[in-house]
């Protein structure tokens, strides 16, 4: 009964005078709480002083205490220790009265065997058998706390997967309009926080003009349900003016209860780099990669657009560069590829920027030109073939053969038109072939004196020579013709060797020599591509064999060697050494025969080194005979 001496009374006798009735209402009222306490599932303990008076079998249970054990405890004993301190306080102050002590919190206590549980723990003040106590009720949320964590590493790590990566994320409400951009968006595009705003049409600005009308129209057919996912290609423009080109992707997620769209999410992707691979990819599917000029897939695409009468009258100029075989056989595709590009300009600057130049072919072009007259294409051909003579000669003179022909009706079929510009082309190229490939050897001729110590007198010293040889030996006027010719182009195949090589004013080292050696084979392929010249393209390859055989390219002994090559071996050596190189000096003339007998039978045909060294018996009066080498060529 000393729990309620609070309810006793004292009467006027100083006698203790017990409240009966009152006694009993609280000690039912206590056995009802504790008749519940004790058999509900939650947690429920009454604390005063800071000590445990009640603990419900609950509690015990989930903690591993027994209600004896309790009563000698602290209320924070159980308590985490990142917990045992603000517990404390918090007790203290809310039996002493303190206001504004939080009513609910969640604190972790810990269980005999060391285990941590999370608590829901609602608190208040009470008067318990006439003193302040706390009553608490609590709940174990240490699932709740293990799924909240487990959202928040999710979130954590999906946050970091979208940092690092390209992807960005938004989140548009739809009623309202606010939409939410991850921040690697912001970085994605190079602005800063709320730069980008969080309204849809604060987005729309950053959109390019052209893709906007596109992006309204997908999406406007996502919302009617038109398309399972929203899916659009832009261009978004970063901060500093520039635009990358971004795909979004995106699906409404939540619906009003009427049916409409109230909450849109989706991502965007920097497909920047993608979209360069896709334009390089198309441009490289209609341009050709050496010239750049458009290629036949592309010609022939914009040939099938331009069947329209507006187009009319629709002209055609195919044409076939002349020389490129030559080019490529004696300079080596690099050079020929800069013949090829040489060309490519000349035909760009010569018509306009609405005409198209595709490279049909190896060495073929064709050109494109809306709305022009026959006369003005053949004006255009005029153009382009007087560009080729003013271009620059090396390796050779750009040179390209021109047809053209002109689609006047809509009904006109166009392929007749391109094959009557290709029958014109290739009657062009019958008829100049000849002088074309004439201009273009003169100009590997005046290359060849303008880059070696071949010149012209030393041409002319060597026909001289060479020609009074022939007589002697009894060659008719065209073996005679041959000989000369033989004289003017026996090193054009020094054409294709290097400056520093040919100008050396040292010996060369082997790799040089090697390089040099090529010389003969260079000039029988340039012979050979020309009938003109083709006949003495044999001489000119030889023309450095040995009567032992000991020479280059092909080894050849005796008389396997062409006589005129063995002719020219002989003059070319004596010219040589009378007239001297800039590494040195020449010889007199009597020092020079000595030379050519010393090596009779060795290097030179011993037969005609008798016939040589005849004939130059008079060798300084021979020599000062003028002698015209004009039209050599043409014999």
């Amino acid at each position: 009964m000393g729990e309620y001496k609070a309810l006793n009374k004292i009467n006027c006798d100083g006698k203790v005078v017990v409240n009966k009735k009152l006694l009993q209402a609280l000690q039912e009222a206590e056995e009802k709480f504790r008749a519940f306490a004790d058999s509900t599932a939650t947690v429920i303990f009454i604390g005063q002083e800071g000590k445990y008076v009640y603990t419900n079998p609950y509690y015990q249970e989930l903690l591993g205490y027994s209600e004896e054990e309790f009563y000698k405890m602290d209320l924070w004993d159980v308590n985490h220790p990142d917990y045992k301190e603000t517990a404390k306080i918090r007790a203290t102050a809310r039996e002493k009265g303190v206001k504004n002590i939080p009513k609910r919190y969640e604190m972790q206590v810990v269980t005999r065997n060391g285990k941590p549980i999370w608590m829901d723990i609602s608190a208040t003040t009470i008067t318990y058998r006439g003193k302040p106590a706390i009553i608490a009720s609590a709940f174990d949320i240490t699932d709740r706390k293990k799924m909240e964590q487990k959202i928040r590493e999710d979130e954590e790590r999906w946050q970091f997967a979208l940092e690092g990566s390209h992807v960005s994320v938004w989140d548009l409400n739809i009623q309202t309009d606010e939409v939410y951009f991850s921040r690697r968006f912001t970085d994605m595009l190079g602005y800063e926080g709320m730069e980008v705003g969080n309204h849809r049409n604060d987005w729309t600005k950053f959109v390019h003009p052209e893709d906007l009308d596109e992006g309204n129209e997908k999406y406007d057919k996502h919302f009617k349900g038109e398309t399972p996912l929203y899916t659009h290609e832009f261009r978004a423009r970063c901060k500093d003016g520039s635009y990358k080109w971004l795909l979004a992707r995106g699906k409404v997620m939540e619906w009003t209860k009427d049916g409409k769209p109230l909450r849109f999410v989706g991502t965007h992707t920097d497909i920047t780099d993608r979209k360069k691979a896709e334009e390089e990819i198309i441009y490289l599917s209609y341009h050709d990669k050496l010239t750049g000029l458009y290629n036949r897939a592309y010609f022939e695409k914009k040939i099938k657009e331009y069947k329209d009468k507006k187009y009319l009258p629709l002209s055609i100029i195919t044409g076939d560069v002349n020389g490129l075989k030559l080019a490529n056989d004696v300079f080596g595709h690099k050079q020929g590829d800069k013949l090829l590009k040489v060309i490519s300009k000349i035909l760009l600057k010569s018509v306009r920027k609405e005409d198209i130049v595709a490279r049909w072919g190896g060495d073929e072009f064709a050109i494109v030109l809306p709305n022009t007259e026959y006369n003005t294409a053949l004006e255009i051909c005029d153009r382009i073939t007087e560009a080729c003579e003013k271009a620059d000669k090396k390796p050779i003179q750009p040179s390209i053969s021109l047809g053209c022909s002109t689609k006047i009706e809509k009904g006109e079929d166009i392929n007749i038109v391109i094959k009557e510009a290709e029958d014109r082309m290739y009657r062009q190229k019958l008829l100049i072939s000849s002088s074309v490939r004439g201009a273009i050897i003169s100009s590997l001729e005046k290359s060849l004196f303008e880059k070696s110590f071949e010149t012209e007198e030393h041409t002319r010293r060597m026909y001289k020579i060479s020609k009074k040889i022939g007589k002697h030996l009894g060659l008719n006027n065209s073996q005679l013709d041959e000989l000369g010719l033989f004289c003017i182009l026996h090193d054009i195949g020094k054409i294709a060797i290097s400056d520093s090589i040919l100008t050396k004013p040292s010996r060369l080292d082997e790799d040089e020599w090697r390089k040099m050696m090529q010389h003969p084979e260079i000039g029988y392929r340039i012979a050979q591509s020309s009938k003109e010249l083709s006949h003495i393209s044999e001489y000119i390859l030889t023309h450095h064999e040995r009567w032992d055989g000991q020479g280059y390219p092909q080894a050849l002994k005796g008389e396997d060697i062409p006589k005129l090559s063995r002719i020219l071996a002989i003059v070319d050596a004596y010219d040589v050494m009378t007239n001297g190189r800039v590494y040195k000096e020449g010889v007199s003339h009597e020092e020079a025969i000595e030379e050519i007998r010393r090596c009779a039978g060795t290097q030179f045909d011993p037969n005609l080194v008798e016939v040589f060294v005849e004939v130059m018996k008079d060798g300084v009066n021979l020599l000062g005979e003028e002698e015209d080498l004009n039209g050599i060529h043409g014999r």
